[in-house]
C-alpha cells in the first residue's frame, strides 16, 4: 500500500494530513501536539512501512524466544549440571 492508497482509504490526501498536523501543533493541545509532531517526524517511515508492508512481528517473535530461554535458564550458573556425590 502506498501513500495514495492510504489516503484513499482514509479519504483525504497527504497534503491535507500535513496541514492537519500543522494546525494541531498551532492549537497547542499538549497530547494532540505530541501526536502531530510524532506523525510529522516519522512520516517517511510510516509511508515506507505501509508501502512495503513491514511489521515488527519477526522481531517481537525473536524477543519472545529470547525471554523464554532466559526464563528457563534462570538459576543455572554453568553449562554443566552439578555433580551428585
Amino acid at each position: 500500500m502506498d501513500k495514495t492508497a492510504l489516503c484513499e482509504l482514509v479519504g483525504i490526501d497527504w497534503d491535507t494530513v500535513g496541514r492537519i498536523c500543522d494546525q494541531v501543533v498551532a492549537d497547542e493541545l499538549a497530547p494532540i501536539v505530541k501526536a502531530g509532531r510524532t506523525i510529522r517526524k516519522h512520516r517517511d517511515g510510516i509511508l515506507a512501512a505501509i508501502r512495503l508492508g513491514l511489521t515488527n512481528a519477526r522481531l517481537a517473535g525473536l524477543n519472545q524466544r529470547v525471554r523464554l530461554i532466559v526464563r528457563r535458564a534462570f538459576g543455572f550458573h554453568s553449562p554443566t549440571p552439578p555433580s551428585r556425590s
